[in-house]
């Protein structure tokens, strides 16, 4: 089977309802934003309000041969259209739900989180950052949140163009000819599956903390 690569057209998002939490001395405050999928079609987007629930909960790929060298095997654009004019600076935090089934062999993973801007026609990366990952052993499902913070540059984003938060998975096995699944949740009120059950910690929320410039 084929590797996921998805790309999808933005949704509007009102920007924003409300801060976070604020670092007076930084003049940055900070949005919580969490990915999410429409379920009016194939739309993965950022929204910033966390009673929104996604349809379905997680992505997941079918059966796919995953070498015994890293590749990307999902890659997905959540995308927040820009309602007036925004100057991201500071910290960006992610945490990103992850699990994997494997067949037979044993199986390591992490997810890359990348910062873009696209405004209609081009898309600039701004910068990237990789989670620690997990592994599994053989036959043997596990989940794993990663936990992944970056610097964000001053960038500023004029009214009409589309932050963009790509995140990626990387995966390997002990053989090439191992079929597994790879599975991302993204469902802001953190519902369960059977890859992301209650018991393992693991929520299925998809969580960014945005920095924003301000004159607080």
């Amino acid at each position: 089977m084929g590797k996921v690569r998805q790309f999808f057209r933005s949704v509007t998002e009102p920007i924003f309802a409300s801060f976070s939490t604020t670092d007076i001395f930084q003049g940055i405050a900070y949005i919580d934003a969490y990915g999410t999928k429409n379920n009016t079609g194939a739309n993965f987007i950022v929204i910033t309000v966390a009673d929104y629930n996604s349809d379905p909960i997680q992505t997941v790929t079918s059966a796919v041969a995953v070498d015994t060298t890293f590749g990307k095997e999902v890659d997905i654009d959540f995308d927040l259209e820009i309602t007036k004019s925004t100057t991201f600076d500071g910290q960006f935090f992610a945490n990103i739900p992850t699990a994997i089934t494997p067949a037979s062999q044993t199986a390591e993973w992490y997810s890359i989180v990348r910062i873009r801007k696209w405004d209609g026609s081009t898309e600039t990366e701004i910068v990237n950052a990789q989670g620690v990952g997990s592994s599994t052993s053989t036959g043997t499902n596990k989940s794993h949140l990663d936990a992944v913070q970056v610097d964000f540059p001053r960038t500023r984003f004029q009214k009409g163009q589309t932050l963009r938060l790509t995140i990626e998975i990387w995966a390997k096995t002990t053989a090439s000819t191992s079929n597994i699944e790879i599975y991302l949740g993204h469902d802001p009120i953190e519902r369960t599956s059977t890859v992301f059950p209650t018991d393992d910690h693991t929520s299925t929320q998809l969580r960014f903390r945005l920095p924003i410039k301000t004159s607080i």
